[in-house]
C-alpha cells in the first residue's frame, strides 16, 4: 500500500511539474507575440512637452512641444 502511495504522489507530482513549465513556456512565447501598445502619451501644457511612457520597461521620456515637427494636412 505505501508504494503505491509513493508512485501516486510522485507521479502527480511529475504531472503538474510538466503542466507547470509547459503554462509558463506558453505565456512567454505569446507575451512577445501578442504584446500591443507598449507606449503611453501623457501631454503637460504647464510644461510645455509631453511624456512618453514605455509600459513594458518603465521608462519615462520627456519630450519638448518645441522639438516635435509639424506636419501641414493641407499640403498638396
Amino acid at each position: 500500500m505505501k508504494k503505491l502511495k509513493d508512485f501516486l504522489t510522485i507521479s502527480l507530482a511529475f504531472i503538474g511539474l510538466v503542466l507547470l513549465l509547459f503554462s509558463v513556456s506558453g505565456n512567454l512565447s505569446n507575451k512577445s507575440q501578442n504584446e500591443v501598445g507598449t507606449y503611453q502619451i501623457a501631454v503637460s501644457s504647464d510644461q510645455n512637452a509631453l511624456f512618453r511612457l514605455n509600459t513594458s520597461t518603465g521608462k519615462i521620456v520627456r519630450i519638448k512641444k518645441s522639438n516635435i515637427k509639424k506636419i501641414d494636412l493641407n499640403e498638396n
